[in-house]
């Protein structure tokens, strides 16, 4: 209707971080004080050095991919930064955007020997190998949007007596904030199911969707089966939201911050997810941004983080150019 395209969203996919509370806890580290980036990235190079200290030098802190950005674009929405908005306009030029960036590549580039890295991250994102890093504790954190944790659940290795390794290690946090007029969330990915025009009878397809999105049943087996939550606020009502981790589960059993995790972090969260908008060449914004992230980080490993502003603003603006002029053609049809 008047060019948007309307449907049942599926879920909501709130963002968190799940770390391993063990191995911070034995380094002496409480994440669940952490409300700012800055502050969580000086924890986990603590969280680092002390590991290197007992035997595991490749030990890192948290698990981001270093070409992908769809990380960026996360803490990007937190900010409430659209790089492509609803009237077409591109903010890459935006402060926030370099800030963000600049951080996102100290945390996942190395520098040259000699001179002092920030980097905490590790890049496991080939298929579902985080899951098995994180088990193994080869990292000690991921960012969570709520599909994730149903990939732990189901992927998490067990050991001899059959009991979860990470059977009640894990905790989890609200993202951290760069500003105080953040969102202490983000969203990540997201599906609605939609009736085409050409539906030869959408009052039957209406039922169909209502009885898969929105019933009782739908309800019963999302949580059961995903634990992904629902974007009906009555669901969140539901008992099986409210209660503390089974004892063979992989959470930590008391509440942190008041919340049991997963399910009543995640529903606290809900209500401060930033807008998203979609539209037709929001991929290619995020191709733009991660050329951006892989030349910065491969800019950071050659000469350290020296000029990389000068750099990157060059990047985001050559890549600004090539959209602009692919939104031209598109409106114009050439």
């Amino acid at each position: 209707k008047d060019g948007q395209i309307f449907g049942i969203p599926h879920d909501l996919h709130p963002v968190t971080i799940t770390y391993r509370a063990d191995l911070f806890q034995q380094a002496g580290i409480d994440l669940s004080t952490v409300h700012d980036w800055f502050t969580f990235q000086e924890r986990c190079l603590q969280f680092q050095h002390y590991w290197q200290g007992h035997g595991f030098p490749n030990r890192r802190a948290i698990e981001l991919p270093r070409a992908s950005a769809d990380d960026v674009i996360m803490m990007l929405l937190q900010r409430d930064v659209n790089l492509l908005d609803e009237h077409d306009q591109l903010h890459f030029d935006d402060h926030r955007v370099l800030d963000t960036l600049r951080f996102y590549i100290s945390c996942v580039a190395d520098t040259p020997a000699g001179t002092p890295s920030r980097r905490i991250a590790a890049d496991a994102t080939t298929g579902t190998q985080w899951v098995r890093e994180l088990a193994a504790g080869n990292i000690g954190a991921v960012i969570t949007p709520d599909w994730k944790i149903a990939y732990i659940h189901q992927l998490c290795p067990r050991d001899e007596a059959g009991q979860l390794i990470l059977q009640g290690k894990l905790s989890m946090i609200p993202l951290p904030v760069f500003d105080s007029t953040d969102a202490p969330t983000s969203t990540w990915g997201g599906t609605m199911v939609g009736i085409p025009r050409g539906c030869k009878d959408p009052d039957l397809a209406w039922e169909l969707l209502e009885f898969m999105y929105l019933s009782p049943q739908a309800m019963a087996a999302r949580r059961q089966f995903t634990r992904i939550l629902p974007p009906v606020r009555s669901a969140w009502l539901d008992p099986s939201y409210h209660q503390p981790p089974p004892a063979d589960g992989l959470f930590v059993s008391a509440k942190v911050n008041g919340c049991y995790l997963p399910d009543e972090l995640y529903i606290r969260l809900a209500d401060r997810i930033p807008q998203r908008i979609i539209k037709p060449l929001s991929l290619l914004t995020a191709v733009g941004i991660s050329q951006c992230l892989s030349h910065g980080v491969g800019y950071v490993e050659a000469h350290g983080m020296d000029g990389l502003d000068a750099v990157c603003r060059t990047w985001l603006r050559e890549a600004a150019q090539d959209l602009q002029a692919r939104i031209q053609a598109a409106k114009t049809g050439d």
